[in-house]
């Protein structure tokens, strides 16, 4: 089923799989300034994480795929 959504795509800082400049070559992505965190009681490595939201509407939508090894990153759909 096609639906408007709020989309979110959040990665890690550093092991980002290119999507660091992936994302800000995105205009229609727009930079949020918070981000989910995991893993918060062992050290530092999940707390700094990089979000972008993206207000969709019904279709089909492309994230290009990562330019460098290892990537930590996960997506989320909110209907709208």
């Amino acid at each position: 089923m096609f639906a408007p959504a709020r989309v979110y795509f959040f990665f890690h800082y550093t092991v980002d799989g290119g999507y660091t400049q992936i994302m800000q070559s995105l205009p229609e992505w727009k930079l949020i300034e918070k981000a989910p965190q995991y893993d918060i009681h062992n050290g530092e490595h999940g707390l700094r994480m990089t979000m972008y939201t993206l207000d969709a509407e019904p279709g089909v939508y492309r994230i290009p795929p990562t330019t460098r090894p290892r990537a930590c990153y996960n997506i989320v759909f909110v209907p709208r």
